[in-house]
Parts: structure tokens; C-alpha cells; sequence
């Protein structure tokens, strides 16, 4: 069963201080975890370590998922990817198929932190 839909948006090194001004609109509570305390740190350059790995804003049964990292295939206008959380892997794993059909996969189903 699909239990939430979260946008998550790509931020071009400013995402923390777009979390900051979601947060001061809407309240909530921000999360961040930086490209250096992340597993990827060493797959990194240093220069990218202080940038936001991964960044979260949770408000009511709502939130919004970010990152600093921008990959080659961002470009203007596609900076949002919608996660989708499932409560059953066997439902996630039909999906996920069924989404990729004929598709380009950009990022497989894995465990993420």
C-alpha cells in the first residue's frame, strides 16, 4: 500500500537556505544531513561535503525532501522527483516495473541511508 507521496526537490547548493524559508512560510521541523556526514562522503569531492546530501521539512502529515546534489541529467524545469513510500516491498517492487516500462531507470530501488 502506498502510505505517502513527498515531492523532492532539487536545489542547486541553496538547499538549506530554502528549507529555512519553507520553514519560516509554513513551520515545521527542518533535518539535514550533509554530503560529509553522509555514506557517500568518501565517493564525493571534498569541495561537494559541505553541500545537503539529504534535507527534510516535516509539517503536519506533510513533507518536503531536498538535496544539493545535482546530477548531469538536472536540468531547468525538472528539479522534482516525487518519492513514493510503500509499506509492503513486494507492492513496491510491482510498481517500480510497472513505472520503468519502457523507461530509462535513473535511479534503481535500493535502501537510502
Amino acid at each position: 500500500m502506498i502510505s505517502n507521496l513527498y515531492p523532492y526537490i532539487n536545489f542547486n547548493g541553496n538547499c538549506e537556505a530554502a528549507l529555512t524559508f519553507y520553514q519560516s512560510c509554513l513551520g515545521g521541523e527542518i533535518k539535514l544531513l550533509s554530503v560529509k556526514d553522509s555514506p557517500a562522503a568518501p565517493q564525493l569531492p571534498s569541495e561537494m561535503h559541505e553541500k545537503i546530501m539529504h534535507g527534510e521539512i516535516k509539517f503536519g502529515n506533510m513533507m518536503i525532501m531536498a538535496t544539493d546534489i545535482n546530477d548531469q541529467r538536472s536540468q531547468t524545469g525538472n528539479a522534482v522527483s516525487l518519492f513514493i513510500h510503500f509499506t509492503e516491498e513486494d507492492e513496491l517492487m510491482r510498481a517500480f516495473e510497472a513505472l520503468s516500462a519502457g523507461g530509462a531507470i535513473t535511479l534503481a530501488v535500493a535502501k537510502q541511508f
